[in-house]
């Protein structure tokens, strides 16, 4: 049986671990909550031209965040 620091500080990774998979898995059923809602708002929601446009409107900001992950990392 561990006991002391290490099985203190494997705990913890334990809890880490747990906590940002919930964090994943809420932020998953919110966006499928989202994409539910503003289909049953707008039966236009779901089609292809509404999608595409809404992947080309966040383009620019997809395209920005990538650069400033890269800064981010570098410096």
């Amino acid at each position: 049986m561990k006991t002391g620091p290490v099985a203190l500080t494997q705990t913890r990774r334990v809890r880490l671990v747990r906590s940002d998979a919930v964090q994943r898995l809420l932020a998953f059923a919110a966006l499928i909550v989202i994409i539910i809602v503003f289909s049953l708002a707008s039966p236009n929601f779901l089609q292809f031209d509404n999608i595409v446009g809404i992947l080309l409107a966040t383009t620019v900001n997809g395209i920005l965040a990538l650069g400033v992950t890269f800064v981010i990392i570098t410096a």
